[in-house]
Parts: structure tokens; sequence; C-alpha cells
């Protein structure tokens, strides 16, 4: 597991989940699952299992050393209430 990267689904919601993240190519399943993610920062705490995945696959498509430290200092910022979800 890396600290940046498409997070796990709850157990409520996983396997409708894969279902939408299997429509995506490249999709998340394809990289390593993180603690934090694009979909995090970007999405509110309660969430459409669709929306996540096209965030995850999002990621996907723009993973680099420089998105995963952008994303890095988005989640420093984000757990000391600097930042809101939108």
């Amino acid at each position: 597991m890396a600290f940046i990267g498409p997070r796990p689904g709850s157990a409520h919601n996983e396997e409708y989940l894969r279902e939408c993240r299997e429509k995506y190519s490249p999709s998340a399943f394809d990289v390593k699952p993180g603690i934090s993610g694009y979909a995090q920062i970007k999405m509110k705490r309660e969430h459409d299992p669709e929306f996540k995945a096209e965030w995850d696959h999002k990621y996907v498509l723009r993973m680099s050393f420089w998105f995963d430290t952008k994303l890095f200092i988005h989640t420093i910022l984000k757990l000391f209430g600097a930042v809101k979800g939108r």
C-alpha cells in the first residue's frame, strides 16, 4: 500500500465500486492502493461510488511523482482544516 493512490472502498459498497472501476481503462486496479487519494481530496465524506471510480481513473491518468506530492500536501492541509473538500 502506498500513501497516495486510489483508496479501497468501504465494506458496504465495495462490490458496486468494483463494478464502477471496471468500466475504466486504465483503472484503479492497475496501481497500488493508498491511504489518501485524489477522490478523497476532491470529494466530501459521503460519495457515490461512480464518482469515486471516475476520480480514481483521473488519478491513474495523471499519476506522477509531482502529482502525488501535490496530493500529499493537500492531504496534510485538509487534515488541519486549511482546505475544504469540494
